[in-house]
């Protein structure tokens, strides 16, 4: 254990050397502890990948050294939870695989072998997930490398009595064939029977350290990992990218251009696409990088090449309304009339968007005048003296109204259902409707918030114009937490006293730090004509709030059930709140309309789970309610009315971002809940601003 303490912590000082040596060492245990989580090799080698990188980017915040596996481990556990949400690829039926010459086969198994293999990799995937997960990870582990257990107690933080009484327990479970059948299919996918797992750790490593000696010398070793592709979504310190990603596509998500200037120079495929269907350079329009652009079209970069949504590099620089990005795209001849999946050019989706300047540069340079109408009617300035922060969020600024001045907070411990991209969205909000500004604070903990945080929101928003990012570290002391939320203030009341709304977004680590929300409350309150809004995030759950939280006026928080069936903003309407409406600070139209919006939703979401398993003759025992019928069909409608195009969504949806008033926003939902448009199909409510829109979509596709 000494002789692991002294790796890790040379590795903690920056020696590469040693941080390798941790990845063959434990790269088959990180291999066995994800499959016992994931159930299929190949994800997980994907997340054993993921841990590592995660582990070299973060492993200075390991304070004790010889707590190295127990920390890896938890990593390994929760890169693999995050397999699980990711659906694996479907594998072709042996029928359907094309027709090969008989020459490629030289070597390969037979047909019959290839499915034999199959077959029997299932019964063990199968036989394994049969066993509890405590049973599962003492067989992976005990089962593909021989590990001790000893060694096994070690890594799980358990006493090998324990860890024998389970590998006991394993195999009264599975019978002395299928132990040696899942001995070999373990051992046949181990990271560490050739060097192909440590080596694309170890290129990624030397990527995300910007080393370009290093990365160049494993190019030397083996250029195929050029177009090696990143099979999980990675988890970044440059930000989230998509699945697929190759290493210049994070080169130039990233910035880097000696990176980018090095993969190019070894032949790396500069239009190679990620599932998105983006290429590099869809990510250096996206990222409004009009340099790295410049240098991909210089090697060849396909200036028009198609994005899923069919959308050109120009489609998505109109989107930034970045013009250096744009001039070096139409100096290649970008296609200025090319349309995408809606049908629009890039001047189209500036005229959606009432951008003039872009349209104008796009006129400018051959593209046909706009024909199309805005997307929605444009909003002046606000400037009055509202209670409410208006967001134009069709689902916030109804069930849960923004505190004007106050301190509204948004938890959750749930992954994937739009928490980032909706802050994101209150910065663009009030960065178009207020032209104002945003303060983020946080404390720098293990992952690396500081440096990914501003390139994912300038990814899902391009917002980094309006944000001022404030960063302290999560071991500060309270002192030293305090002066980073004075320096804070100090930004937002200049914003304040130049007119301009203000936003302090902080994480919850700095919140509950004692005197923290005392001394906000005292110094953040509503002025004319602007206020400092305070919004605390983080991943508690509602309901069970740390006291120095327990007191907000507005609480919001989200639905995974909404999310997997793509109802963004997947707000949750049971349980999250505004006092605004308590307070009688809200219109009583807008809390009357909320209040039976509310009613409905929470009614629905009780039965939901019934009526998709058996339908609504499942509810055959509510016979005391004759309404249940038409609470469905309203329901679903006010849900997916709710729901709203987002402006850092543009580029993956295709769909233009809005912006809704509140009045369209009541409007709407009275008009659903009166059952005027009970007969409307539910789609057309998807992603439609107004209600007017639901209806036009419905005329067109009936």
């Amino acid at each position: 254990m000494n002789q692991l303490a002294g790796v890790v912590a040379a590795a903690q000082q920056g020696d590469k050397q040693a941080f390798d040596q941790l990845v063959i060492r434990f790269q088959d245990m990180a291999y066995a502890s994800a499959y016992a989580i994931v159930g299929d090799p190949h994800l997980a080698q994907d997340a054993a990948q993921e841990a590592f990188l995660d582990a070299y980017q973060n492993l200075a915040q390991l304070r004790e050294p010889a707590a190295f596996p127990g920390w890896f481990r938890r990593i390994v556990l929760g890169r693999s939870q995050r397999q699980i949400r990711i659906k694996a690829p479907a594998h072709l039926p042996l029928d359907d695989l094309p027709e090969l010459d008989a020459g490629l086969y030289a070597g390969l198994c037979d047909p019959a072998e290839m499915l034999q293999q199959r077959e029997d990799a299932q019964v063990v995937q199968e036989a394994v997930a049969a066993l509890s997960p405590n049973l599962r990870m003492v067989t992976a582990l005990y089962y593909i490398e021989g590990y001790s257990q000893k060694e096994i107690a070690a890594y799980l933080d358990t006493p090998v009595s324990t860890v024998k009484k389970r590998l006991f327990d394993a195999r009264q479970r599975l019978k002395e064939r299928m132990i040696l059948m899942v001995q070999e299919q373990l051992q046949a996918n181990k990271p560490s029977q050739n060097d192909d797992f440590a080596r694309k750790v170890h290129f990624f490593t030397a990527l995300l350290a910007g080393d370009t000696a290093q990365m160049e010398d494993f190019l030397r070793q083996d250029p195929s990992l050029l177009s090696a592709k990143v099979e999980w979504k990675m988890a970044l310190r440059s930000g989230y990218w998509p699945l697929g990603s190759t290493a210049l596509h994070l080169a130039v998500g990233r910035g880097d251009r000696a990176e980018v200037e090095l993969l190019l120079a070894r032949g790396a495929a500069v239009d190679a696409r990620n599932v998105g269907e983006m290429t590099s350079l869809h990510l250096a329009a996206i990222m409004q990088r009009p340099e790295m652009a410049r240098l991909l079209l210089q090697h060849g970069a396909a200036v028009d090449a198609r994005s899923k949504a069919e959308q050109t590099p120009l489609h998505l620089a109109a989107l930034r309304s970045d013009q250096a990005t744009m001039q070096v795209l139409v100096d290649h001849k970008a296609d200025v009339a090319a349309v995408d999946r809606e049908g629009h050019t890039p001047a189209e989706l500036a005229a959606l968007r009432h951008d003039t300047k872009t349209v104008e540069f796009l006129v400018a340079h051959g593209a046909a005048e706009p024909t199309v109408a805005a997307q929605s009617a444009r909003w002046p300035r606000i400037t009055s003296d509202s209670p409410l922060l208006v967001t134009g969020v069709k689902a916030i600024d109804l069930l849960t109204p923004l505190p004007r001045g106050g301190i509204a907070g948004h938890f959750t411990p749930l992954a994937g259902v739009g928490f980032s991209v909706l802050l994101a969205q209150y910065i663009s909000s009030v960065g178009k409707l207020y032209d104002g500004y945003a303060i983020y604070l946080g404390l720098e903990t293990f992952n690396g918030y500081s440096e990914s945080l501003p390139l994912s929101w300038q990814e899902t928003g391009g917002v980094n114009d309006r944000v001022t990012y404030l960063f302290g570290a999560i071991e500060d002391s309270d002192a030293k937490r305090m002066k980073l939320l004075e320096q804070g203030l100090a930004a937002a009341k200049e914003y304040r006293q130049a007119g301009h709304e203000t936003l302090l977004v902080m994480d919850s680590n700095l919140a509950c730090t004692p005197g923290v929300m005392p001394y906000l409350r005292a110094n953040s309150s509503a002025t004319s004509p602007a206020a400092i809004t305070t919004i605390v995030h983080g991943h508690h759950t509602v309901g069970v709030l740390p006291d120095a939280l327990a007191d907000l006026t507005t609480v919001i928080t989200f639905n995974g059930a909404l999310a997997r069936q793509r109802l963004y903003p997947a707000i949750d309407p049971a349980r999250s709140y505004s006092r605004l409406f308590e307070q009688q600070l809200a219109g009583s139209a807008h809390a009357k309309t909320a209040a039976e919006v509310r009613r409905l939703l929470q009614r629905y979401m009780d039965i939901h789970p019934v009526v998709e398993s058996g339908g609504v003759e499942a509810l055959w025992y509510i016979d005391d309610d004759p309404q249940v019928q038409q609470t469905i069909v309203r329901a679903r409608r006010l849900q997916r009315f709710l729901t709203q195009p987002f402006y850092g969504a543009e580029p993956w949806t295709g769909m233009i971002g809005q912006l809704v008033p509140l009045e369209e926003t009541l409007r709407g939902c009275q008009a659903i809940l009166n059952g005027d448009y009970d007969t409307l199909p539910e789609e057309a409510f998807s992603y439609s601003g107004s209600i007017d829109e639901a209806v036009a979509k419905a005329s067109v596709s009936a």
